[in-house]
């Protein structure tokens, strides 16, 4: 594998790691919101 291989895996890596955590985010506030609004 290349250098640049390489260090297009890790973004992608890193990228799906911050996309789950901003989706873990998103439902967190979307389940507090549903609570408060009583639905």
């Amino acid at each position: 594998m290349t250098e640049l291989e390489k260090q297009l895996l890790s973004a992608l890596e890193q990228l799906q790691q911050d996309y789950s955590k901003r989706l873990d985010e998103w439902e967190n506030a979307f389940a507090e919101w549903r609570t408060m609004s009583g639905l």
